[in-house]
């Protein structure tokens, strides 16, 4: 479902994120859609999926979405976000990039190395853009939806927007935002 965004004044947004939990007992949701048996909770599964939908709905200016970008409970919002991935290439040999959205439960991360001078914005705070600082070298450890196996990718030296959008995601589960 393709959520509403929260905009800057929104508490959610300036809270932490908590650890999502893994699923255990019966759901409506017995099996995920790979056809494996349901490792997170039926919240978290409906989240990600939320948060791709969302995603998706204004792809051209969206690199990534966190969770409390879109959070809609009174509770407190799980630690997840969604980041662009170029999943497969085109019809044209290979030229043009098909682009989805892939999740992380529960990340964390380490930075390190240069410092990259640039530009953010952000959705949650439409029309600001801010000078920023983030650290070249970026190492994360992360779940995905189909496995609570921690998974661990390293964008080192690379001077491309993975590791920006990684930290830029990351901040919003710390309940960090770009105008602070």
């Amino acid at each position: 479902m393709v959520r509403k965004i929260n905009l800057y004044g929104n508490p959610v947004l300036n809270q932490k994120c908590v650890t999502c939990e893994l699923f255990s007992g019966k759901s409506f949701l017995s099996q995920v859609t790979d056809g494996t048996e349901q490792v997170w909770t039926d919240e978290i599964i409906e989240l990600v999926q939320d948060l791709k939908d969302t995603s998706l709905s204004d792809e051209k200016n969206t690199l990534g979405l966190a969770a409390p970008q879109i959070w809609w409970k009174d509770t407190p919002c799980p630690a997840v976000f969604v980041i662009r991935v170029n999943t497969a290439t085109g019809p044209a040999g290979g030229e043009n990039p098909i682009w989805g959205y892939t999740e992380l439960i529960n990340p964390k991360i380490k930075t390190s190395g240069k410092t990259l001078h640039g530009i953010e914005g952000c959705l949650s705070v439409p029309g600001y853009l801010r000078p920023m600082r983030r650290e070249i070298n970026v190492s994360v450890e992360y779940s995905i939806l189909t496995s609570s196996d921690v998974h661990s990718t390293k964008l080192f030296g690379k001077k491309d927007a993975s590791s920006i959008v990684i930290q830029h995601e990351y901040d919003h589960l710390q309940g960090k935002l770009i105008k602070k």
